[in-house]
This record gives C-alpha cells, structure tokens and sequence, in this order.
C-alpha cells in the first residue's frame, strides 16, 4: 500500500496541468451619508498568455448575484456582469463570507467602519475535528487491512504498533501543515502574467513536508526517486519495493522482513481485491450505495460507487483537499477599492494617495484558515463644531473614532447630555478642565457611567 508521501506528490504533480481559469471579483465602495454605494463587477478570466477569451459566470451566479443588489447594470449577454447597490450595516454575501459598513456619529465628527471576510470557514474547532477524525478513519483502514495480510505471522505487532501509534500521528501532523499552509499565500504578484500561487509560498509548503518525511525517516536521500516512479505504470515494482523497505526500518523489522514477510505489497491483482474487499465491509461503502440507490432511482444510468471512494473521500477530507486548494494553479480572486476623503488611521489595505483610494486585492478560497478579510476605518471630523468650540480641530483619527464609537453607544437622552456638555466649551486655558468637569444628571448604571467618563477623558487629552 502506498505511503502518504507518494499519495501527496502524485496529486500536485498532477495539479500542474490544471487549466489557469480563475472568477474575479472587483469591488467598488464609496462612502455615502446613508451608506455605502457597492458596485460588483464579476467574470472569469483567462491567464494572459493564453489565447482563450475571458467568459461570463454560469447563469444559475449571475441570477444568486441579481437577487443580492437593486440593480443590475448589464445585458445577458457581456462577458463581465455588474450590480450595484447602497449598504448600511450588513453587506449582501456575493462572492461568500460576511461584511459590514458601520457609521457612527457624535458632535465632534463620524466614524467609518468598513470590514469584510470573503469565504474561508471560521469554525475552525469543527473543520480540525473533522480532519482528525478522517484521519484516524483511514489510519484504522490501514491497521486493519495490514492485520490481515500479517495474521498469524511474528511481525504483526510490530508493523501494527507502528501504524497504530507512529504512523497515525505523522498523518495528523501532514494533515494539520497542509491545513495551515492554504493561509499563507493570499497576496496575488501585481506583476505576474497570471493570477497564481505564489512560487515562494508552495516551495515552503513543500520544504517543509518534505523536511518532516525525511525527519521521521520516512524518506531516505536513495528514496527520493520513488515519487516519480510510482506515477509511471512501468515502475511500480521499483515504488513498492521502496514502500516496503520503508516499512520494515519504521517498524523496526529484519531488512529480510521487507520481502519476505512484506511480500504482499506489490501492485498485484491480490493486492487490489484485498484492499477492497475490506472497503467493501465498511459502514462508509455501506452509506456509498444507500446513496447510489437513492441517484439510480433519479438517474438510472448513474454507475456504481466503487470501494477505492471511501479512501478517496477520507484523504480528501484530510490531506489531498488540502493540496488541490495550495497547489491550484489558479485562484478566484476579489479586488475591492474603496474611495475616502483621506487616508484612514487603520487598514490592511494600499493607500493610492494620488487617486484617494483605497486597494486590496487577495485570492480566495472556499474553506480552511485561509478567509480573506478587508477592513478599514476612517474618520471626518466636524471642523466647524470643533474649531467653534475648542478653537481648532483637536480631535480626530483614532480618538474620534474613539468617541463616536463610544457615543453611539449611549441612550438618546445621554448623547443629548453630552452634546448640551461638549456644546458649552469655549476655546480657553481652562478649555481642559472645563471639558472633564461631567457627570450626567440623576442615576445611572455603571456601564453608562463608565462610557461617558471614558468619552469625555478622550475629549480632554486632545486639548
């Protein structure tokens, strides 16, 4: 039986020929005093080497994306399709994930909140699990199917020892490093002739799980050609033969044992019947024609599940599913712009200064650790108020973020204290003390107290 390393090398070398076809989705924001006017302009779009066209969504996307905004401002038939539509506080899911535009206003000015995930899974507890669980699926699979083959014969407990304890968590960590390797390649080269993974981000994937097979000896410098052979039909005796060599040193056999008592790993008809004859037992192939029972009946000319779909699934769940996304050669792909007066006081975004615009562009991906975020906030403050009443504009950026955050946290009958407060300053030396010199009238709770302590402190240090 293959080991994990041939199974992973033989997907990315076989993702290398994928067709570079990738959806992009260009985001247009700008700030309005009701919201935030959207525009979303979609396709799909060839790499530019390539002599192909770019081509429209599917029509069952386009008409999701129409349902989402008041407008759609193209025909059926252009190639890239926009809407548009005003937002204030939750933004529509088009492309996937969550966002909102929050404004908050005080006397002293407006915050603006911008934040946007664009797919990814954030329950991440769940999506571990799930991974472990197949993980120690197929790893009983394996424990099982090698008691089999060895019943009866001295090296049993050893082999079963080793794949039921060292093997098992080799797998968990494989799984868990290709996991965490889809977060580490969102930023697309503003250079490349085409949207791809990042060569220094898939290197360091493969560096580091090469790394790891060679510091759990499970690649020796002589093995490495096993990768290429067992890909080509003429040399899988030659791939097997290295599998069991590496068996036997893990499980700590006689380097006899790698032909003798291993002998049942070659790529045989008897080998092939074995292993499914064992899926065929499962409770997962079970479900498998429960399933195909149910199609057949809507399809009659739906063929049958094989039992090799168990293993397929189990690694897909916790090992290839993770190499696809990492090793695809091409990405959806989201480009947001959002226009502001200025530039705002945080960001993860680029700041145009030349065109007062502010630019993301990342790739995306479907589930993981790897959800895209967007996020700005920006502030404009009321110059006129501030310059009446403290002679100039004190403050703003994070502190009037700060304070029309806090304020808009606080009970009309509350704000209006605080605004009869903030109105009653004069420009001044005593400005400073005046300022802090607040209480609101009658009881109230300790939240309240505390937001409005926290607000008029913030006021205060900015004068």
């Amino acid at each position: 039986m293959r080991n994990c390393t041939i199974l992973i090398a033989a997907a990315l070398v076989l993702l290398a020929g994928c067709e570079n076809e990738h959806a992009v989705f260009e985001i247009r924001l700008r700030p309005k005093a009701d919201g935030v006017e959207r525009s979303l302009t979609a396709w799909r779009e060839r790499s530019r080497n390539s002599d192909a066209p770019n081509k429209p969504l599917v029509d069952a996307e386009v008409a999701r994306l129409a349902k989402l905004y008041a407008e759609r401002t193209t025909g059926d038939s252009d190639i890239r399709q926009t809407f548009h539509g005003t937002f204030l506080g939750q933004l529509p899911a088009d492309i996937g994930g969550r966002g909102t535009f929050e404004i908050s206003r005080s006397p002293l000015g407006t915050c603006y909140t911008y934040l946007e995930r664009f797919r990814g899974d954030t329950d991440i507890d769940a999506q571990l699990y799930d991974r472990r669980a197949a993980v120690d699926r197929l790893c009983d699979l394996v424990v099982a199917w090698f008691d089999e083959q060895l019943a009866g014969k001295p090296e049993q407990a050893a082999v079963k020892r080793f794949l039921h304890q060292e093997f098992r968590q080799d797998v968990r960590n494989i799984s868990a490093m290709l996991y965490l390797a889809q977060g580490s390649d969102h930023f697309p080269d503003e250079k490349a002739d085409e949207v791809a993974p990042s060569p220094v981000g898939q290197r360091a994937a493969v560096v580091s799980l090469v790394d790891y097979l060679a510091e759990h000896d499970y690649l020796q410098q002589v093995e490495f050609p096993v990768i290429e052979a067992c890909l080509q039909p003429d040399d899988r005796e030659a791939a097997f033969a290295q599998v069991r060599k590496m068996l036997a040193r893990k499980a700590k056999l006689p380097p006899a044992a790698a032909d003798s008592a291993l002998a049942f790993l070659r790529p045989s008809p008897e080998f092939q019947e074995s292993w499914r004859k064992l899926l065929r037992g499962t409770p997962e192939f079970a479900q498998l024609r429960k399933l195909h029972e149910a199609e057949r009946r809507r399809n009659p000319e739906a063929g049958e599940p094989t039992p090799e779909k168990v293993v397929e699934d189990l690694l897909t769940a916790c090992l290839l599913g993770d190499a696809i996304a990492l090793w695809q050669r091409s990405r959806d792909e989201v480009r947001v712009s959002l226009e502001l007066p200025g530039p705002p006081h945080d960001t993860n975004g680029t700041w145009d200064a030349e065109t007062k615009t502010l630019r993301w562009r990342r790739y995306l991906s479907d589930a993981g650790p790897s959800a895209v975020y967007c996020y700005a906030q920006w502030t404009v403050p009321d110059e006129a108020f501030q310059h009446a009443h403290f002679g100039r504009t004190a403050v703003v950026g994070e502190q009037l973020a700060s304070v029309a955050q806090l304020y808009r946290s606080l009970a009309p009958e509350r704000q209006t204290e605080i605004d009869k407060h903030l109105r009653s300053l004069e420009p001044g030396d005593a400005i400073k003390g005046r300022a802090q010199d607040f209480r609101f009238f009658g009881e109230t709770d300790e939240v309240t107290e505390a937001v409005g302590r926290e607000l008029i402190e913030t006021v205060a240090r900015e004068l």
